[in-house]
């Protein structure tokens, strides 16, 4: 049973994690409190990122296809942006997670593959009204004319 993903509500969400995180890391907060969740709240964007990027490639038929991976983008983009702020913030739980920064160059340049991918995809991409436009062949206007006739 194939799951149905609500793209548009789970990038919004990724996007919303990403700003608080933007904004918890220039604050002074106790490491000791929010150390390990900031953490596997950093790691848990990179990879539902790569999954939604990994889910939007392969459904090629997803209707907002290219809405979506637009959306998608700008996150990706924003959560490099977030990861490049983590060697530059000033504060010191910043400054604590300087440690994990081997990974966090890793994520980063992950993202910006992708990012670079995703983009490469967006220019491919058909307009939004040839995406969505149906073509009914000779055969099936027949086979439907033919029903009618017979009635």
């Amino acid at each position: 049973m194939a799951a149905r993903i609500n793209y548009e509500d789970n990038v919004f969400f990724v996007s919303s994690l990403i700003k608080a995180l933007s904004t918890g890391i220039v604050l002074d907060i106790d490491h000791s409190f929010f150390g390990e969740k900031i953490l596997q709240d950093i790691s848990f964007v990179h990879e539902t990122l790569r999954t939604l990027d990994h889910n939007l490639r392969a459904n090629v038929y997803l209707i907002r296809r290219t809405e979506y991976m637009r959306s998608l983008l700008r996150t990706v983009q924003n959560f490099v942006e977030f990861l490049d702020s983590l060697s530059t913030a000033q504060s010191a739980f910043a400054k604590d997670l300087s440690r994990h920064a081997s990974r966090f160059r890793q994520y980063r340049d992950e993202q910006r593959t992708a990012a670079a991918e995703l983009q490469r995809a967006l220019q491919g991409a058909a307009a939004p009204s040839e995406e969505t436009e149906e073509i009914i062949s000779s055969d099936e206007y027949r086979f439907l004319f033919e029903d009618q006739a017979a009635e």
